[in-house]
């Protein structure tokens, strides 16, 4: 990599579009916006960068109109292009010299960044650990141009964060793409906790992940409710999963629900402090809203749930279902299983929590996409008819 610059080096993502005969007088603002959906603020992101706009193989202004036939291309963002300066990147007093991390002139100052041409610094992807390889190898659901979903084990974190700079889902998929060393976009769009399991979706380049958000965003306009005609388990489910964007998790939890199959926990959620980890509800806190349906009570004195969840918040799942007095088996944060020394939690079952299946639009060819991750063996009594429907 050394003396090459990172975007003469990777194949850019480009979109192709063939004008038809209905679109002809439109300008590319007009389509890119309407048929497309960019946002104003990704159309000044693309008019900015080279070759970020072309009709017919050459530079345009977006108020340009287009004719039948013409072939419009525009180049995503995927990282290893000029970036805002971050001031914590620079020596006090120096305005060009990176800092370094041993003192050493071309050596990062941070786990994960690396000195550009120009004196700042860059996020790069480190390579992933070799234990992580080794105990929890990388497994693909879905992979595009722009989206790859991966099936996240139990104890992996999804992205760094201080303390996991190269253990992490989003560094084995970096190495998938071929991506170590370099600064490009992996994004992960709905991030799991560390210890729940299940799918996980990355967005390959900034407009996907604007795409992916964007969907979401309207889903949740459109409220959730359980229909009071489905009463066996397979209706439910599919209910629970006919909205055009949605994910929907498995939790074993404890206790038993007694007659009601279904309902819906309503709590703003917030951090219980500034410095803390742990989210509780409080009507100062942010939506979030979680539906249940009690899949079967099972021998051992627990319950097989399916939660579907708007908003998204972190441990949404979690605490509303320990404010319903059933919390998920295995949270040492929210169970009773917080109460256990360290030598004894040590040796507890996993979260019981699973993000089982997922459904979404591809965002530039507008097909449905349904990813379903394998269940994992707690999951008993899961109906085997609702396995394998994408």
């Amino acid at each position: 990599m050394k003396g090459a610059y990172l975007s003469e080096i990777i194949k850019p993502r480009i979109l192709r579009f063939e004008i038809e005969e209905e679109d002809a007088g439109k300008t590319i603002k007009e389509y890119l916006m309407r048929k497309v959906g960019f946002s104003s603020k990704q159309l000044s992101r693309f008019k900015y960068r080279k070759d970020g706009i072309l009709l017919n193989g050459e530079k345009r202004y977006v108020n340009v109109p287009m004719q039948a036939e013409d072939v419009l291309e525009i180049r995503l963002t995927q990282g290893g292009e000029p970036a805002e300066r971050d001031p914590g990147d620079m020596r006090p007093g120096s305005a060009s010299e990176p800092l370094s991390r041993d003192g050493r002139d071309g050596c990062d100052a941070r786990e994960g960044y690396m000195p550009a041409r120009d004196g700042r610094l860059q996020k790069i992807w480190v390579r992933p650990a070799d234990w992580l390889a080794e105990k929890y190898p990388l497994s693909i659901l879905y992979e595009d141009q722009d989206l790859l979903v991966a099936d996240k084990p139990s104890g992996v974190v999804c992205h760094p964060s201080p303390g996991h700079f190269d253990d992490t889902l989003s560094n084995q998929v970096a190495e998938h793409l071929g991506r170590i060393g370099r600064e490009l976009d992996v994004r992960v769009t709905g991030r799991l906790d560390k210890d729940t399991s299940g799918i996980v979706v990355f967005a390959l380049n900034t407009e996907t992940a604007a795409q992916l958000i964007k969907q979401r965003q309207s889903q949740m306009e459109e409220r959730f409710s359980f229909d009071p005609g489905h009463t066996n388990t397979m209706d439910v489910l599919e209910h629970m999963t006919s909205a055009e964007n949605f994910k929907l998790y498995i939790a074993r939890v404890r206790g038993h629900f007694g007659s009601a199959r279904t309902g819906t926990v309503d709590r703003p959620l917030r951090r219980e402090s500034r410095e803390s980890f742990r989210m509780i509800a409080a009507d100062d806190g942010k939506s979030a809203r979680t539906h249940y349906f009690v899949i079967a009570g099972l021998p051992d004195g627990t319950s097989l749930i399916a939660c579907r969840i708007e908003h998204g918040r972190t441990h949404q799942i979690r605490v509303h279902m320990a404010l319903t007095g059933h919390p998920i088996v295995g949270d040492r944060m929210y169970g009773p299983e917080a109460q256990l020394p360290v030598e004894e939690d040590k040796i507890q079952n996993p979260l019981m929590l699973h993000a089982f299946r997922a459904g979404f639009r591809q965002p530039f060819t507008g097909r449905r996409i349904l990813i379903e991750a394998p269940l994992p063996s707690w999951a008993e009594g899961f109906p085997a008819e609702s396995q394998g429907k994408p």
